[in-house]
């Protein structure tokens, strides 16, 4: 069975399934996050990491809201129906080394990197 390894940033917002994060146990910035501020921030640093000047992997462990954020985003490697079914896409749609584009789930918003 076929296997990715990736890493992503995500930013959670007031419609994500869970409210909460390592970075703000108790939801209040989520809460007070729509779904269109949050697409806007992942879309301004997936821009920065694109022109090289941002390090994917030191922007997730400063700022995604998924406790991955501790390995840099890492997940590691995962088959079909680990994920949830657009992130999973996605993911099996990159490349190793390609970013992809937002990408919405119930998690909330991220940019996923397949690093092999």
């Amino acid at each position: 069975m076929q296997s990715v390894a990736c890493a992503h940033i995500l930013v959670k917002f007031n419609g994500s399934r869970n409210p909460k994060s390592w970075r703000d146990p108790t939801g209040e910035r989520i809460m007070n996050t729509t779904l269109e501020q949050a697409e806007a921030q992942v879309s301004k640093i997936r821009e920065g990491i694109v022109a090289g000047t941002l390090d994917f992997f030191d922007v997730a462990t400063e700022i995604s809201d998924c406790g991955s954020a501790k390995n840099g985003g890492r997940l590691g490697h995962f088959t079909r129906g680990q994920m949830q079914k657009a992130f999973e896409d996605a993911s099996f749609a990159l490349n190793p080394g390609q970013i992809s584009e937002l990408v919405v789930t119930d998690s909330g918003v991220h940019i996923i990197l397949r690093y092999e």
